[in-house]
């Protein structure tokens, strides 16, 4: 685990369709100053797979808890944005540590998983994009600021 987070609530939920995180940045408004949670999700259509984006402010006092319990739910109320569509699949991995090693390990033995369950971040995120047989992949580091 990264020592900046050790005893830190984490804000990040992933599963291969699906990503919900806390990011100071917005990408539907110009908000000044503030924290905001984004959601991506895929959602099949028939036979077609699409990429979607919903966020909505977050304040750690109020959401905190709602995120814990059923963080699909606090985005209801949000606007969906469809980022790209008609793909046979999109799939979310996560980076981390393979089961079987230990956290303080200096071993590399890094592997990924299509859910991340665990109480720290991922190291990196990947997006895998499906068509006609061929695969794109699309990998974000993830960061931690303060």
């Amino acid at each position: 685990m990264r020592n900046e987070l050790i005893n830190k609530d984490i804000i990040f939920d992933g599963n291969s369709d699906k990503i919900i995180f806390v990011t100071s940045v917005s990408l539907e408004r110009s908000y000044g100053l503030g924290l905001m949670m984004a959601y991506y999700y895929t959602e099949v259509d028939g036979e077609s797979f699409s990429l979607n984006y919903k966020e909505k402010r977050f304040v750690p006092g109020e959401n905190l808890n709602s995120f814990k319990d059923q963080n699909d739910l606090m985005f209801n109320d949000s606007e969906a944005v469809e980022i790209v569509n008609g793909y046979d699949n999109i799939s979310f991995q996560y980076l981390g540590l393979q089961e079987h090693v230990d956290v303080v390990s200096t071993k590399s033995d890094l592997e990924w998983k299509d859910e991340w369950l665990l109480n720290n971040l991922p190291k990196a995120v990947k997006v895998v994009f499906a068509k006609g047989g061929e695969t794109q992949e699309l990998i974000a580091p993830v960061m931690v600021m303060y």
